[in-house]
Parts: C-alpha cells; structure tokens; sequence
C-alpha cells in the first residue's frame, strides 16, 4: 500500500547517489517529490553559471536553482538544490563558464 497520498503516514526516506551528468535531462519516476542536491564544481577563471531547470515538460525550461561564480582561480564547488515534482522531468547544466559534477545526491 503506498502512502504517497496519505501524509499522515510517514515513511522511511531513500537516498540515492545515481550517475548523473550535466546538460542530460531526467525524469523523477519515484512517485514522490524529489530533492537534489548537486555539487558543481568549476574548472574555469572568470564566470560560471550553473542552472537547474524543471516542470512537466520533456524539455523543461523553468529554473529551479542557480550556481553563479566569479572565481579568480579555476576552481570552486557550490551547490544547487531543488525539489522536483513527480514526473517531473529536471536538468542541470552550464550556461556559462565550464566545470563538472563534483556529487549528486537525490532523496525521496
């Protein structure tokens, strides 16, 4: 019996670490709302600008979050956080500057 619906019923939390990569949209099939967590970390002087965008659609374009660095050396690790919706689809990518995922974790 799932108790998505009852929020009077708790249940235990999953945390899992997928192999995700930048720029690849997503798809939260859990049944339940999704938190990521990303570590962004930057390779590049100057700006960088990471965005997490997410909504019902296959190509989604609502942002959700945001990593805006100014660095005068090439390295730097924010990290972006949001909730995605079930079925929601979500993506993290660069916009501006260059860097990679230094971890990303995701609950439900």
């Amino acid at each position: 019996m799932s108790n998505v619906n009852n929020p009077s019923v708790a249940r235990p939390l999953t945390k899992r670490f997928p192999s995700r990569v930048l720029g690849t949209i997503y798809r939260n099939t859990t049944g339940y709302p999704l938190y990521v967590a990303v570590a962004c970390s930057s390779n590049v002087i100057g700006v960088n600008i990471f965005l997490a965008v997410s909504d019902a659609s296959a190509t989604p374009t609502t942002q959700v979050a945001e990593y805006y660095q100014d660095a005068t050396v090439a390295s730097g690790v924010g990290t972006l956080s949001f909730i995605v919706l079930p079925n929601d689809y979500y993506k993290v990518y660069i916009i501006l500057g260059g860097g990679n995922v230094g971890s990303w974790v995701e609950w439900y």
